[in-house]
């Protein structure tokens, strides 16, 4: 590690004299719920990160910590008590622009989330996988005391959609995530968020769920309507097995239960950014509207005389003869006709193939300029789904072997993984050792690469092969970009043709 990341590690993040005056209060009561107190440390990333330095400090073996609550435990209230004095708390104006308030905030957000998708999933290790969301950004963290100056740029620049890594590498020597990966070392974190930082494991369900609550509070404290939060809530909605709107409404009112929870601490809250939606202000005292009575039941002798004058019955038509009555409303005036609906853009004269053909190579024409990714094939599945063979290519040189792939794959193969459903994978270096044993090696020798994504493509439900990307250059944002891309392309080609 270079100078830079060496002063990182030796950074004291400052609470927020909110925390500190609450955990004073809940330590100061009779009994002592660990479980509260870890709530109100959730809400503060500095002292999440002093409580686990302070354990790896005092402790003289390793141990499978899980979160915050567990480290309470076992450091004990007296301990707890000492390293709460001895912490230096943040002293700020009332936030008007970024400042270290807005990495706290994210973080609190990130561990709200998380904690709301556990509970949405009925899973244990609720505070577990909040703990994690909340260490997700160590780096930008220090690197607020650190370099105040640095930290906005990186930040400004985040809000300029430009990808965490690349906006916060700038401002370092070394690479985010390895900076990332040291300070959780150094700092003792917990098994899973260590495993989980900057490790978008396709396999890991449990992993996905931190870095998606992490992935979410940073963008919707950015830009609600950008395009990297509409991606992230369609990684929800896969998630939560719902709608992409359905998903959006189940985020707003996490966000809006977090904006109650966090207002006192100053932060920026997502939700001030959400249209008509009341924040933590006491709400006001609804007006009282008149009571509009139930309408009172008329006995049967009652209503018999009070009855309207009978229209003319209905007329029966012909198709009577048939079983069937059709009732024609005895009116002089002449139907209206209904409205055209606009014409959409028609692709039905395409067949299917043509229709892939086409989509799929706009698809990776648009991936090759606009992503800079390098090379792009279309890989299709032949009859039995046990043959692969690649069928468009664009990018390398005209002898890559990717533009003449064939293959027989078994169902482990990852290809055959990812025709399940619609979904996608992006095998790195650092996590090919795990994953390699679904790609045979002859298959390894063909692409040339560790590093590449793919995404299974769908025709009216069907898979019918997986679109490959690779390059040196592939990083997170490409890969989300390249996600997005192809889901779109997913979502035309699932429209019944013919």
């Amino acid at each position: 590690m270079t100078n830079s990341t060496s002063k990182l590690e030796k950074i004291v993040p400052k609470i927020m004299p909110q925390t500190w005056d609450e955990l004073s209060r809940l330590m100061a009561l009779k009994s002592t719920d660990h479980i509260q107190i870890q709530r109100t440390m959730l809400k503060d990333p500095g002292v999440v990160v002093a409580l686990f330095r302070e354990f790896k400090r005092k402790s003289t073996q390793e141990h499978a910590l899980t979160d915050c609550a567990h480290v309470i435990s076992m450091l004990g209230t007296e301990a707890l008590r000492n390293l709460l004095s001895s912490l230096p708390k943040l002293n700020l104006a009332p936030y008007k622009s970024p400042d270290v308030r807005t990495s706290y905030s994210r973080a609190a957000h990130a561990a709200i989330i998380a904690e709301a998708l556990a509970k949405h999933d009925n899973s244990r290790g609720a505070g577990e996988l909040s703990t994690a969301a909340a260490l997700q950004n160590p780096t930008l963290i220090a690197l607020w005391q650190a370099n105040p100056i640095a930290a906005t740029k990186a930040t400004g620049a985040m809000k300029m959609h430009v990808p965490i890594e690349t906006a916060v590498s700038r401002e370092l020597e070394d690479k985010l995530i390895d900076v990332d990966r040291h300070l959780g070392h150094v700092w003792g974190f917990p098994q899973k968020a260590l495993e989980s930082l900057g490790n978008w494991d396709p396999y890991d369900k449990y992993l996905q769920k931190i870095l998606l609550a992490s992935h979410l509070a940073r963008e919707i404290l950015i830009d609600w309507h950008s395009e990297e939060t509409e991606l992230y809530v369609g990684l929800l909605a896969e998630h939560l097995n719902c709608s992409e709107d359905e998903a959006n409404k189940w985020l707003k009112q996490v966000v809006i239960e977090a904006a109650h929870s966090l207002k006192e601490y100053g932060y920026p809250l997502a939700a001030y950014d959400l249209p008509s939606v009341a924040l933590p202000e006491a709400p006001e005292p609804q007006k009282k509207q008149p009571k509009k009575e139930p309408p009172k039941e008329k006995a049967p002798e009652q209503a018999k005389q009070k009855e309207p004058e009978k229209k003319p019955k209905p007329k029966e038509s012909k198709s009577a003869e048939k079983g069937t009555i059709e009732v024609v409303a005895p009116s002089t005036a002449k139907p209206k006709p209904e409205p055209e609906k606009p014409k959409e853009e028609d692709h039905s004269h395409l067949s299917i193939a043509e229709d892939v053909q086409k989509t799929i190579g706009e698809t990776m024409r648009h991936l090759k300029k606009e992503a800079g990714i390098k090379r792009i094939a279309l890989v299709m599945f032949h009859g039995d789904y046990h043959h692969i063979q690649t069928k468009m290519a664009i990018g390398g040189d005209k002898e890559d072997a990717l533009r003449t792939m064939r293959f027989k794959i078994d169902n482990h193969h990852l290809f055959s993984l990812l025709r399940k459903k619609p979904q996608s994978i992006w095998i790195r270096p650092d996590t090919f050792d795990k994953y390699g044993r679904h790609i045979p090696e002859e298959m390894v020798e063909s692409l040339g690469t560790k590093n590449f994504c793919a995404m299974s493509i769908f025709v009216e439900g069907k898979p019918i092969g997986v679109l490959y990307a690779d390059g040196s250059n592939l990083n997170e944002a490409r890969y989300n970009y390249f996600r997005k891309i192809v889901l779109k392309a997913n979502k035309r080609l699932a429209v019944p043709h013919g």
